[in-house]
């Protein structure tokens, strides 16, 4: 892919995450793939001593490279060496991006993985194979003649000396990947395979970023209703309790007018047993009377007894 693709790629783009725009700008600049093996990043000289392509010290590297999973690289001999100088590319370009590399934060992800801005992907580099019919053999043959249950014919895959490089992408799929073509290699794609990246890590920022959004709203509306409920049901508290000072109320005026009635009866007696009665009956009445306190008040026994006690 030339540069003007790159560039196109990158500014149909609509970037949420300013930082992973920056990145983006900086892949605009082609990635060149070294033609010598020398000062490979320490976990392709791994891979290279496991290969056994030319003299390798991997002991003097540090136990951050040596304990960690090895590259995921599948190919033939004859596509040891390019394949190396493919991945030692990717892991630098990884890194430089801001990837660590390591083992995944999910712990059922199994290998090494490239870890960076809160997601894990994964770079495989393997030879691409195709199906061929393959004859059957003599015994095969025999079996598929004394047998009805034998299958035939087989095929076999065999090599295609391709090179296929695959992303697994942000989310633990495997979401893009770059092949080998008539005209165009693996090392001409490096730079779309991480455009694709930083734009598909900002696209899923930025769905994660609106889910954010809507819980906050949805939680900013749910404590508003709330406020709302206990605004009306404080209202609502007051209202009855108007209502029930108002029949109180209409009680203790009821009940002065049977005091008042008692009194000037004819056979009430002026004794001073009666006369305490009256008294206490017309205590009870100014107790219980909510116009002896403040208008609003609470109806309870406590407060009228402690209004009472203050207007006297």
């Amino acid at each position: 892919m030339n540069a003007s693709e790159i560039s196109s790629m990158c500014d149909s783009h609509e970037f949420f995450d300013a930082s992973l725009e920056r990145l983006a700008e900086e892949l605009k600049t082609e990635i060149v793939v070294a033609k010598q093996l020398r000062g490979l990043h320490p976990l392709v000289e791994r891979r290279r001593e496991e290969f056994g392509i030319g003299s390798s010290d991997f002991s003097k590297w540090s136990s951050r490279f040596r304990d960690l999973p090895g590259l995921n690289i599948s190919v033939g001999k004859p596509l040891q060496r390019r394949s190396l100088l493919i991945m030692d590319a990717v892991v630098k370009t990884a890194e430089s991006l801001g990837f660590e590399f390591g083992t995944a934060k999910d712990a059922w992800r199994k290998g090494l993985y490239a870890n960076g801005f809160g997601f894990s992907v994964q770079f495989k580099l393997r030879e691409s194979a195709k199906r061929k019919l393959r004859p059957p053999t003599e015994d095969e043959k025999r079996d598929m003649k004394k047998y009805s249950w034998m299958r035939g014919p087989k095929y076999e895959m065999i090599s295609t000396g391709k090179l296929l490089l695959e992303l697994d992408g942000p989310l633990g799929t495997a979401c893009y990947s770059v092949k080998d073509g008539q005209k165009v290699k693996v090392e001409d794609n490096i730079n779309r395979l991480f455009m694709f990246l930083i734009i598909e890590i900002d696209r899923i920022r930025k769905i994660w970023a609106a889910r954010e959004s809507e819980k906050r709203e949805a939680e900013r509306r749910r404590l508003q209703l709330a406020e709302e409920k206990a605004a009306r049901e404080m209202i609502e508290e007051k209202e009855r309790a108007l209502f029930a000072e108002a029949m109180q109320w209409q009680q203790c005026k009821t009940l002065r007018l049977y005091i008042e009635a008692v009194q000037n009866d004819d056979e009430f007696p002026f004794s001073p047993d009666a006369k305490e009665w009256v008294a206490w009956a017309l205590s009870v009445a100014n107790k219980y009377d909510p116009t002896k306190c403040e208008p609003g008040g609470h109806i309870s026994n406590a407060t009228h007894a402690d209004c009472s006690q203050t207007k006297s």
